[in-house]
């Protein structure tokens, strides 16, 4: 998860690339879940069906999506944190910053870069063979709406990032007990 040099940065965009297509597909379940119109449960229960049978098949395909990185990397970060009083091991942990952060705007390119177009070319598909959009106008505003950076939008997103940090916490809390 961490790239140290061009073939394996261009390899990390190509992983991600393939990440962001199979969210596009994953969107597109998302979608038609929802127009089930399933009970709570039901609806809660297939959504993280979803989700977990996406982030298997990425993990399988040898895939990888931007947000899942910093729980897989966070180990390899803390390791490089034994000796700060030693300018060397400062100069090895800021050069594995360096890689980090190169490695994640990698996977961030190849995921974005590769879904919208992916989830264009898919309701263009949908849109060409029924005769009818993937979603309603309608439901299409709902969403674009509810994705305001002032509702619950920003919410979700802070409480998303606490439950990854703890998951990486707790992540390398394990590979260190192992």
């Amino acid at each position: 998860y961490i790239t140290r040099n061009g073939a394996e940065y261009r390899a990390m965009f190509a992983k991600a690339a393939g990440g962001g297509l199979v969210m596009a597909f994953t969107t597109l379940m998302k979608f038609g879940l929802a127009a089930l119109a399933l009970s709570a449960f039901w609806g809660g229960f297939w959504a993280g069906f979803n989700y977990a049978a996406s982030f298997v098949l990425i993990q399988l395909l040898h895939f990888t999506v931007a947000t899942k990185q910093p729980a897989m990397t966070a180990p390899a970060m803390a390791a490089k944190l034994v000796d700060l009083q030693d300018d060397a091991a400062v100069e090895s942990f800021v050069d594995e910053v360096t890689h980090l952060v190169r490695s994640q705007v990698a996977a961030v390119l190849g995921n974005v870069l590769v879904v919208f177009p992916a989830v264009i070319g898919i309701t263009l598909a949908i849109a060409h063979f029924t005769g009818e959009p993937a979603i309603s106008h309608a439901h299409a505003r709902h969403v674009l709406e509810s994705l305001h950076l002032l509702g619950p939008s920003l919410l979700f997103a802070a409480f998303t990032g606490v439950l990854l940090f703890s998951s990486s916490i707790i992540a390398g809390w394990a590979e260190n007990w192992f």
